[in-house]
């Protein structure tokens, strides 16, 4: 009887919640229906009932999960956990790499490792560059700064090791950022959006409300502020914040949670945490518009899915969604902003025009299509087709 083929899956936790799970399971899906043996490499173990609340039921994906530690210790603060899991990380990848026997390795947890897998995907701002921009997960901590810049030289002499791997980016705009600081091109695969689960009917429209979505894992490099500074701006509409946590940032919700209260904003903004995935297409359905607060999203599926959902994106226009997403045409598929009052403008323009935003809203479901998991399908299943043969050469 032949043996399949063997794939490992590195991704570094699950938990985290964001749209590279949604990507990670997606690899998943693609390597175990075309055949092989997929095992599934992690730093901790991965809260599957939390997962599946979010993302939906997968049962048929076929995989063996392997995990370093069953979680962090409590009193772990989160810049201590997120420097241990990318420690755990590249020992997990190395030993994958280095001392088991995989026919191919699929790097896919945002990390530039880019001589150890046969395929790396990178779907998130590399940690390793981090250091160079504001408002990201790194906040204001001088320490967390300069272990990035350390990790990018380990990196580099990582790089020597072995020979380039075929590097994958989401965007154009992550394509564009690693080949300017780091001199590696790479292929841009959009991650896949299962477009048709998000897929509005028409008919709905006449039942949207004035409400403004934002949909967060929470997280402080998220800038959910923006926000709350828009919402003190609009009085046309509620806010909420649709967000996933899977406790790593408590603080981060409680700050959150203290600067509504303290702005008075209660009435005003509401913070739902980890919401089934049903119920949040449903609430999508419902609202008019997505406020996207990231400054340097590589991409952001969740615009993608309200597009589908019938909301117009409103974003910062820089990064993925603005580069990629809305291909940096204002008001066509959706609008860009510069600052909390040119955010609030656009939100208020749009609740007064209704015509406009169905407009909008209906180009965007449209084009929304471009974005479908089909296509990152076949573009992947081309990949290891490749891989194959020159293997076999």
């Amino acid at each position: 009887m032949k043996m399949r083929a063997r794939a490992a899956v590195l991704f570094p936790s699950l938990n985290y919640l964001g749209g590279a799970v949604r990507v990670c399971l997606g690899f998943i899906e693609i390597l175990s229906k075309a055949g092989y043996e997929v095992s599934l490499f992690t730093v901790d173990e991965t809260r599957w009932d939390l997962v599946k609340r979010i993302f939906g039921d997968f049962r048929d994906l076929h995989f063996k999960e392997y995990f370093i530690v069953s979680s962090f210790p409590r009193f772990f603060n989160s810049m201590f956990r997120n420097i241990f899991l990318t420690l755990f990380y590249v020992l997990e990848v190395l030993v994958v790499r280095f001392l088991l026997k995989f026919d191919i390795v699929f790097v896919v947890g945002g990390e530039l490792f880019d001589c150890v897998g046969d395929v790396v995907y990178i779907n998130t701002v590399p940690f390793r560059l981090e250091h160079s921009f504001l408002n990201t997960r790194l906040g204001k901590s001088a320490i967390w700064k300069c272990y990035s810049k350390i990790y990018d030289i380990f990196l580099k002499l990582l790089d020597r090791i072995d020979s380039k791997r075929l590097l994958v980016t989401n965007s154009y705009f992550l394509r564009d950022l690693v080949l300017k600081k780091i001199g590696r091109d790479s292929i841009v695969i959009y991650p896949p959006v299962d477009i048709n689960k998000f897929m509005v009917k028409e008919e709905s429209e006449r039942q949207r409300l004035n409400l403004i979505v934002t949909v967060s894992r929470i997280h402080p490099g998220k800038s959910l502020n923006v926000v709350l500074e828009v919402a003190k701006r609009v009085n046309e509409a509620v806010f909420l914040i649709v967000g996933s946590s899977s406790g790593r940032f408590e603080e981060g919700l409680n700050e959150l949670n203290m600067a509504i209260e303290k702005m008075n904003l209660r009435s005003k903004v509401n913070v739902l945490i980890n919401e089934p995935l049903d119920k949040l297409i449903e609430t999508l359905f419902k609202a008019k518009i997505l406020l996207h607060t990231q400054p340097s999203e590589a991409f952001g599926m969740v615009i993608v899915e309200a597009m589908a959902a019938g909301c117009i994106p409103v974003v910062p226009n820089s990064g993925g969604p603005w580069n990629d997403i809305l291909d940096r045409r204002q008001g066509v598929y959706g609008f860009a902003y510069r600052d909390v009052d040119e955010a609030a403008n656009i939100i208020r323009s749009l609740l007064s025009n209704e015509d406009i935003r169905q407009e909008v809203a209906k180009r965007a479901r449209v084009y929304a299509l471009r974005f479908d998991k089909s296509v990152f399908k076949e573009k992947i299943l081309h990949i290891i087709s490749k891989l194959n043969k020159n293997c076999k050469n």
